[in-house]
């Protein structure tokens, strides 16, 4: 999914895609990834190559690189299948790397 979704915002000239509801700080540095709906990217955070879900808040001065975040309280209501890419809980957020 990012792999062509990073191909179709460079044939636009694009850096990263943002949904509707999306906010992000002015010193904040989004890179070659896609948020979803209602994420809010707080000052001096930096992410690159990641795949953000609705409606999650990365936190001032985080770093994420090739993740895939989610809110935690979504991803860990249900039972994660065994075959999937297990991650971790950071704060709000159930963060699993893009590998």
């Amino acid at each position: 999914y990012l792999e062509i979704s990073l191909e179709f915002m460079q044939r636009e000239g694009l850096t990263f895609t943002a949904d509707e509801g999306c906010e992000i700080a002015t010193t904040a540095v989004v890179k070659d990834s896609v948020l979803w709906r209602n994420v809010i990217v707080e000052s001096g955070a930096r992410i690159s190559q990641c795949v953000v879900s609705d409606g999650v808040r990365i936190p001032a001065h985080a770093t994420f690189e090739r993740k895939v975040i989610v809110r935690a309280e979504l991803a860990l209501k249900d039972e994660i299948p065994e075959k999937a890419t297990h991650g971790e809980v950071m704060g709000e957020n159930y963060v699993v790397p893009i590998e």
